[in-house]
């Protein structure tokens, strides 16, 4: 069966005007695909937060190394017991249940003493030479210097805990 010349020109039209259409639907199927990927894959990155959360806790809970009155009994957050700073206490503090979350070093400096305690010290000899690496699987090391008061032997002075905690990325 022939068809019309008329009848050749609109499925011809039609062709031509569908192409854009075509186009069109393609861009925006393809950009929804996009930015759902791009939604979908985005990470919330914590390892700074854990980090400073492990540090402040270090520093301000009983558990740790913050100075507790038995007269008082209050924690004097800031205020450092000097017989406190130690591996013991800071792995007994940092009792996770997942070993694998973090590890730290933290150096206390007051008058002439220097004092080093550790969690997860084999972890962190470790992990420390890998942070900074790109991927996904790799470490994130972080320091904090916080200015405290340290109470030894009956005395209160001035003193600096140096903390480097080092946390898996994502």
């Amino acid at each position: 069966m022939k068809k019309s010349r008329r009848a050749q020109e609109d499925i011809g039209f039609d062709a031509i005007t569908i192409i854009p259409i075509i186009f069109f639907v393609t861009f925006v199927f393809l950009s929804y695909v996009f930015f759902a990927n791009a939604f979908f894959r985005q990470r919330t990155e914590t390892a700074e937060a854990e980090a400073k959360i492990y540090a402040e806790r270090m520093v301000f809970a009983r558990e740790c190394f913050a100075y507790y009155s038995l007269e008082t009994g209050r924690t004097y957050p800031g205020i450092i017991d000097a017989s406190n700073f130690t591996t013991e206490r800071l792995e007994g503090c940092m009792n996770f249940s997942n070993p694998e979350r973090a590890a730290a070093a933290a150096e206390l400096a007051f008058g002439t003493n220097n004092r080093e305690a550790f969690y997860n010290k084999e972890k962190f000899e470790v992990w420390k030479n890998l942070a900074g690496i790109p991927g996904s699987g790799s470490y994130e090391k972080y320091q904090m210097v916080v200015p405290v008061s340290v109470f030894d032997a009956g005395k209160q002075q001035g003193g600096i805990i140096n903390i480097t905690v080092v946390v898996p990325r994502g």
